[in-house]
């Protein structure tokens, strides 16, 4: 089933919420770029449509060039399809492409936004590509995809890349339970990443002054919490230290030079001053009981 917005990102945006698709796929794995608990967000908010950063910005304009490029690499012929997505029979599961390849039957993933050599290239395909890639090949049940990478230097990289049909699989069973968890607003456990900060307040923004007993498992994470914290503030001391050493060795001089071939700079700099936005978050305090 392929459905198709020509103009109307509101109800292209609003389409993408009623599935997952190949940039999600790497997030609910926990191997992509936001956190499964943002993407969960993501699907359950309306989504208002924003301005291009310029990453995706240069990406939507150097597209149409990799993709040339890949056409004159390979003899490759490719169609393109603009604003659509493919819904195979998982109805929760879509494909959003750059291009197909017309002969061999394929898809082709164009890379343009990503600091990576040649060399990281052809020894291992970033994670969270591969993972997209395999979403996308199931869902169109097709046998081989390819990568079309814009490195510095006007050079393009591609490679071939097989569907592996017993990952697709067990991809697309996190997937169906991802989605079922979106259905009945059971939202995923949080990682440590940002994402999942950003998230976390997102989704409860405001305290309700109610008190609530946590479960057992809270006692762990308290314990948990504390060491680390503990632990940051001994290394932190540890640091400041060698950097007071530093210093001490330095004096009035502004570069030293170690005997490993490494050196340290202490140069004087002027800060100019700002002011800070108001803002509203919650923020999570250790309180101790106090003995009567």
């Amino acid at each position: 089933t392929v459905r198709w917005f020509e103009t109307d990102v509101v109800a292209w945006l609003e389409a993408r919420r009623g599935g997952l698709g190949g940039s999600d796929a790497p997030n609910i794995v926990g191997v992509g770029y936001r956190s499964a608990l943002e993407t969960y967000l993501k699907k359950i908010e309306a989504t208002e449509p924003q301005e291009d950063t310029n990453i995706l910005w240069w990406g939507r304009k150097l597209q149409p060039i990799v993709a040339q490029a890949y056409r004159r690499e390979t003899g490759r012929k490719l169609q393109y399809f603009g604003n659509h997505f493919f819904v195979c029979e998982r109805p929760n599961l879509f494909a959003s492409l750059d291009a197909m390849i017309v002969e061999p039957a394929g898809i082709l993933e164009i890379k343009t936004s990503e600091v990576v050599t040649q060399r990281q290239l052809e020894e291992e395909i970033p994670l969270a590509w591969s993972v997209q890639l395999q979403h996308c090949l199931g869902v169109m049940g097709l046998e081989c995809g390819s990568f079309a990478v814009a490195l510095p230097h006007r050079k393009l990289f591609y490679v071939d890349v097989p569907a592996d049909r017993e990952f697709i699989e067990l991809l697309f069973d996190k997937e169906d339970a991802f989605w079922k968890r979106v259905q009945e607003r059971r939202p995923p456990d949080p990682d440590s990443s940002e994402s999942a900060r950003w998230a976390l307040q997102r989704l409860f923004p405001k305290d309700t002054g109610k008190e609530i007993i946590l479960p057992e498992t809270a006692i762990e994470l308290d314990r948990k919490r504390i060491e680390a914290m503990t632990i940051i503030e001994q290394a932190e001391e540890v640091k400041v230290q060698a950097e007071n050493d530093l210093k001490m060795m330095l004096g009035d001089a502004t570069t030293g030079i170690i005997g490993n071939g490494l050196s340290y700079t202490w140069k004087h700099q002027t800060k100019k001053a700002y002011e800070v936005k108001a803002s509203e978050t919650r923020v999570l305090r250790r309180h101790e009981r106090k003995e009567k």
